[in-house]
């Protein structure tokens, strides 16, 4: 049975140890090589199997970069509240700064005015009180504290000054790094919603490639359910050829590639099922897709014992080939022989089809030994 193939390489490592934005990028790349194979493609069943679980890695790998792009972004939002708290304090040391500067002018210019009328007043007091000794001392003195206080309040707004122009500087390397937060965020923030929708994507494509792998459970187990009821009427149909000394075939020397038997495969396809159990049932052949139409070969000379419609096998072909070596050909589009016809090895019996219990064009080549069936690959080398 056809069914479409999903990848065939995984990745070799989780999230990577550097950005998990190149990391969802390499796997949501993955994933879109994955979608076009399984629109394309055509597998085993094992291999559906297989590449379900290579899937499975994939979403889980998509999952955790995903995760490291959230923590990653978490991160720098918290380095962007760190680096706007410290532009506050900035702000606000700045800003009380300021106001003690503006103070210490106010004081400056009170001092100088009263400097200044003290320098305008003193001929008329040096005159009125020059007889005073004391009163001169006074006078003197007054002065000298007051042109005191002037120079502090100059050497505290000169100091004021340095205090601002360092403020301003920090205040401005803190704009800065806030806004290096700010950026480095939102670029945390466009890289995790990346991963979030790829992993997104992952997940319904995982999806989607479960739902196709129990699909094809389900098929297989109808058809394996369908093939092995018809086990005992493919036995009937054989004991009645031998019962009836219908003439089997000698057989050839074998040809180049082939099994000691002389068995060749009948066509070149892709094996879609194995031989022998497989989820719950049993395949009694191989299964090999091809397009309808595509002529179907005798894998060994032969006779014809069997030729029309078997129920799930649909339209079926046996080929006595002598020794007790039987081999069929089920679900054909057209047969191609009668029964009681002699056959030579590669012979057109039939073309690929799609009847009976099938779910796709494909041939299902049996084996038989003594009755039983038996897996090919055991009677025919190479592949198809």
């Amino acid at each position: 049975m056809a069914i479409a193939a999903m990848i065939v390489a995984v990745p070799e490592q989780a999230v990577a140890d550097g950005d998990p934005q190149s990391t969802a990028q390499r796997l949501q790349a993955e994933q879109a090589q994955l979608r076009q194979q399984l629109a394309s493609a055509q597998t085993s069943d094992a291999q559906v199997q297989a590449d379900v679980s290579r899937l499975d890695a994939i979403t889980s790998q998509q999952s955790a970069a995903a995760a490291a792009a959230n923590s990653q972004l978490a991160d720098a939002e918290a380095q962007v509240a760190v680096a706007n708290q410290q532009l506050a304090t900035k702000t606000a040391e700045l800003q009380r700064t300021t106001r003690h500067t503006a103070a210490e002018r106010d004081v400056l210019r009170r001092q100088a005015l009263a400097a200044y009328m003290e320098g305008s007043t003193s001929t008329s007091i040096d005159s009125l009180f020059a007889s005073n000794a004391e009163q001169a001392v006074v006078t003197a003195e007054y002065r000298r504290i007051a042109m005191g206080n002037v120079s502090d309040t100059v050497d505290r707004l000169h100091q004021l000054h340095d205090v601002l122009a360092a403020q301003r500087s920090e205040l401005q390397a803190a704009e800065h790094q806030a806004q290096a937060a700010a950026a480095a965020a939102a670029t945390r923030a466009q890289a995790a919603n990346r991963a979030a929708l790829a992993a997104q994507q992952a997940a319904a494509t995982q999806q989607a490639a479960h739902a196709t792998l129990q699909a094809r459970i389900a098929q297989f187990g109808a058809e394996s359910a369908d093939l092995s009821a018809q086990q005992s009427q493919v036995a009937a149909v054989i004991a009645q050829s031998a019962a009836s000394n219908l003439p089997a075939g000698e057989g050839t020397t074998p040809s180049a590639g082939a099994h000691s038997t002389g068995l060749t495969w009948p066509l070149q396809g892709t094996v879609t099922s194995e031989y022998g159990p497989r989820w719950g049932g049993f395949h009694p052949g191989i299964d090999i897709a091809d397009p309808t139409g595509t002529p179907i070969h005798a894998a060994s000379a032969g006779q014809i014992i069997y030729a029309g419609w078997e129920s799930g096998y649909g339209n079926f072909v046996l080929v006595d080939h002598g020794g007790g070596i039987i081999t069929g050909y089920a679900h054909q589009s057209e047969i191609a022989v009668a029964q009681g016809q002699a056959v030579a090895q590669g012979q057109v019996i039939g073309f690929v089809g799609s009847t009976g219990d099938s779910t796709g064009p494909h041939l299902h080549f049996e084996v038989r030994v003594n009755g039983s069936t038996e897996n090919p690959r055991d009677y025919v080398t190479g592949s198809p």
